[in-house]
């Protein structure tokens, strides 16, 4: 009997989301961990334990840049 491949296993992707540039232009919109009141600034940690390089302000603004969207948090609590 012939043993089956064992499958890959799926990792789980960030999430992109489209921005308008009028948008992006017009409001202060609050996207990265740097706004949110779960990021601890000095240990560069979130409270839930996130990978915040996803989500910092610098990876954020050239992710939209380079193509229109940004990784948002579906945890973001503003301050």
């Amino acid at each position: 009997m012939a043993k089956l491949p064992t499958p890959k296993r799926i990792q789980p992707s960030i999430r992109h989301d489209a921005i308008k540039a009028s948008d992006y232009l017009k409001y202060n919109l609050p996207w990265s961990c740097e706004d949110c009141s779960h990021y601890n600034f000095e240990q560069d940690l979130c409270s839930f334990g996130y990978l915040v390089k996803w989500h910092k302000r610098e990876y954020q603004k050239h992710s939209y840049e380079l193509g229109g969207k940004v990784s948002l948090c579906r945890f973001q609590e503003i301050d």
